[in-house]
């Protein structure tokens, strides 16, 4: 995949241009609809843009087997700014200059909407429609967005993205709840 084509109408599109770094196209992932397949060894695709906090961010996400821990599957195109990863078993994080990890458990061979809301001190993080954990993520501001592994190109998660979805503000509970459900309609993730 050299563009992910952002549907937004900004422009902000997600390339990738050295061969041996792009991911593949996957047919059928997720629920038979379309995914991008990225690898653990360095698949990412970039976009820059201007960014602030607060933002919201959904990723639908399903690793090819248990990722090692500390790997991303987000990023800023600044490494270490808007960040997705797993810092532990069956636990899932987001950064912008503070690690705030979800307090429950996820499976993590399974897939999952994942959600960060990055607002600093009032950040939260949440997969699917359970478990949220709310406190400090940071401060940092990324210019654009690193999907498939980290700012860097180096602590890539590996597997399959089927769909994110970045917005301007924080997404409070009922509009998150929404689009989960939007999300888990296209992909039945539980």
């Amino acid at each position: 995949v050299t563009t992910w084509a952002d549907q937004s109408g900004n422009g902000n599109n997600v390339t990738r241009a050295t061969a041996s770094k792009k991911p593949k196209y996957k047919a059928s992932g997720q629920n038979g609809r379309p995914a991008v397949l990225f690898n653990a060894f360095g698949d990412q695709m970039e976009a820059s843009f201007a960014s602030s906090q607060p933002t919201t961010l959904y990723v639908v996400f399903k690793p090819t087997g248990t990722p090692p821990l500390n790997q991303y599957f987000m990023d800023g195109a600044t490494a270490n700014a808007r960040v997705m990863t797993f810092p532990a078993s069956n636990k899932v994080a987001i950064y912008a200059g503070v690690e705030l990890i979800i307090a429950g458990t996820v499976t993590i061979s399974s897939p999952h909407i994942y959600v960060g809301v990055f607002n600093g001190v009032n950040s939260e993080v949440q997969f699917d429609n359970s478990a949220i954990t709310t406190g400090d993520a940071g401060t940092n501001v990324p210019a654009g967005l690193s999907v498939g592994t980290d700012g860097n190109a180096g602590n890539g998660a590996g597997g399959e993205i089927s769909e994110v979805l970045l917005y301007t503000g924080a997404h409070g509970a009922s509009l998150r709840g929404q689009v989960i459900n939007y999300l888990n309609g296209l992909y039945a993730c539980f």
